[in-house]
């Protein structure tokens, strides 16, 4: 939930505007590296256990499916990543 809403706070949503939505830092933050990464390496969608360890700086954080809501809205087109 905290990811989705975080997402939303950024205003990577379509349709959404960008606002106030959750008080998550920590799940703003993965979410944000997860966007700033796949911009950069789109092949980084196909490989989630290495995006959430770049993400998380290899910190051995256990994910929240964080990645899930991210990819799964990236290729469902709810979120442009060229944007």
């Amino acid at each position: 939930m905290d990811a989705f809403l975080s997402l939303c706070q950024l205003g990577a949503i379509r349709g959404v505007v960008k606002g106030d939505y959750t008080r998550s830092i920590l799940n703003r933050g993965y979410v944000e590296r997860a966007l700033d990464e796949i911009k950069i390496s789109p092949q980084l969608k196909e490989n989630e256990a290495g995006l959430w360890a770049i993400v998380t700086g290899n910190s051995g954080i256990k994910h929240n499916q964080q990645l899930d809501v991210v990819i799964s809205l990236i290729n469902n087109g709810n979120i442009n990543i060229n944007a």
